[in-house]
C-alpha cells in the first residue's frame, strides 16, 4: 500500500535557529516553531502551543541564517517525523520533527514580522533539490501562486 506524509504548519519561530555544517559539508538549519491551538475560549489563555522542530538542509540554510530570527511568523511545509532524544533531565524522549521542503515567510510592511532586509512583504522560497540559490518570489500573498498576472491573461 502506498503512503503519503506532507504537513503544513503556520506558527511562530521559538528560537534562534541553529547552523550546522555535516563533515561532507552539507549545511543544516534547525529551529522549533509553535503551532498555537485555541482550546474554545476567548483569550489568549486558553490557546496552548504545540511544537515542533524543523529542518532545512543545504543551501536554503543559509536563508534562514539570514532571515529568521525568535519570533518571526513562518509558513513551512514538508514531511513530518517523529525523532527519539535524551531530554536535560537523562530520560529518553520523542519530539515531532518537520523536514522542511518549502517555507513562506508572513508578516506585512511595517509591522516588524516580516525576517526581511527589505522590510515586508510574503517571501516564498522554491525548495527544488538541485538549486543552487534560492530566489525569493515577492508579492505572493500568503500562497504558493505568484498572483501578479493581469486578469485579462487568464485563460476563463
Amino acid at each position: 500500500m502506498a503512503s503519503y506524509n506532507k504537513i503544513t504548519l503556520i506558527g511562530n519561530v521559538g528560537n534562534d535557529p541553529i547552523f550546522k555544517t555535516t563533515p561532507n559539508g552539507n549545511k543544516l538549519a534547525e529551529f522549533s516553531i509553535a503551532y498555537n491551538e485555541n482550546r474554545g475560549g476567548a483569550n489568549r489563555a486558553d490557546e496552548k502551543p504545540t511544537w515542533f522542530r524543523a529542518t532545512v538542509w543545504g543551501d536554503r540554510a543559509d536563508t534562514i541564517k539570514t532571515y529568521v530570527t525568535k519570533g518571526t511568523p513562518i509558513m513551512v511545509e514538508g514531511k513530518l517525523s517523529v525523532s527519539n532524544y535524551i531530554g536535560q533531565d537523562g530520560v529518553p524522549r520523542q519530539g515531532l520533527e518537520i523536514r522542511v521542503s518549502e517555507f513562506v515567510f508572513l508578516g506585512g510592511k511595517g509591522d516588524g514580522t516580516s525576517g526581511s532586509e527589505n522590510g515586508g512583504g510574503n517571501t516564498q522560497y522554491p525548495s527544488r533539490q538541485g538549486e543552487n540559490s534560492p530566489e525569493p518570489m515577492s508579492g505572493a500573498p500568503n500562497s504558493y501562486t505568484n498572483n501578479n498576472e493581469a486578469e485579462d491573461d487568464l485563460p476563463f
